[in-house]
């Protein structure tokens, strides 16, 4: 997914992002309803109306936002700010239901956001990007690193009930891609020629199955699985992909103090994992 946001990000401008959201939404809505229906043999998950539209709105805010804040900045930069914030979003919501937080916890989150915040002014000050875009790519990543948060503990607590992935990715999409094309044609209502249209369509509805569908599948189990503060964290990993990706393929310009944060945000992400492994796991 890493590799993808770096591509979308160099492929997709304002003009066409509201397009390619209701695209990729769109095949990830189909692709859950089909696999929710070869798994179950019913036509609508049995999830209460509640966490269904919890979950509805936390994917339009993370996706929504991501890929806005693509248009902005770098999505190395994207990916770090949303994925560093997430955590943090996480431990504090987690307080309602905990009654208390490691404080070794809180440390590593907190590293792993000046981590990012600082990657992220490192990869500015390469890239010279004008202040104002900065800032709302900024703000539209902070906004999706809170749906981030949201998502995963509406999917680890629906996991502990027996609800599957395909169930989730069945009813989740839905606001995310009716919002995205009534953007869309707000943007270019009957503007583009029916050949012009074909033609993005040809490299969206491909792009949108590998960039969202398939990792998306992926995410969506391991979230389950997984307690929500790790899996935030573990997401802060992918600017390092992001980064890679623009940096090998697309020719962006980096500087050593980028390389040597991002290799202490992977550090700080590995300890968070061994760390919460050890804590979780029983002991023989």
């Amino acid at each position: 997914m890493g590799v993808a946001s770096a591509i979308i990000g160099a492929m997709i401008g304002a003009d066409t992002v509201f397009l390619y959201m209701f695209v990729a939404f769109f095949c990830a809505s189909v692709a859950g309803q089909l696999a929710h229906r070869v798994r179950s043999g019913r036509l609508w998950p049995a999830i209460p109306w509640r966490e269904v539209v919890t979950l509805n709105l936390a994917t339009l805010m993370t996706f929504g936002a991501f890929y806005l804040a693509l248009v902005w900045i770098p999505a190395s930069l994207v990916a770090g700010i949303e994925a560093a914030f997430a955590p943090l979003i996480t431990l504090f919501i987690g307080l309602r239901v905990r009654r208390r937080v490691p404080a070794l916890t809180w440390v590593l989150a907190l590293g792993v956001l000046a981590c990012s915040i600082a990657f992220g002014a490192a990869q500015n000050q390469a890239l010279a990007i004008p202040g104002p875009q900065y800032i709302t790519g900024v703000a539209l990543a902070l906004t999706a690193g809170a749906g981030m948060a949201v998502l995963a503990l509406v999917s680890h607590r629906l996991g502990k009930r027996g609800v599957s992935a395909a169930s989730i990715l069945a009813v989740r999409y839905h606001l995310a891609y009716v919002v995205a094309l009534l953007l869309a044609l707000r943007e270019n209502p009957l503007k583009v020629g029916l050949p012009d249209l074909l033609g993005s369509l040809v490299w969206m509805v491909p792009l949108g199955i590998a960039a969202v569908v398939l990792p998306l599948f992926l995410i969506q189990s391991g979230m389950m699985r997984t307690d929500p503060t790790l899996t935030t964290v573990m997401m802060a990993g992918l600017p390092a992909i992001s980064f890679l990706t623009e940096a090998i393929l697309l020719g962006s310009r980096t500087t050593v103090a980028s390389w040597a944060l991002l290799v202490l945000l992977v550090a700080l992400i590995g300890t968070y994992g061994v760390i919460d492994v050890r804590r979780t796991q029983p002991r023989l």
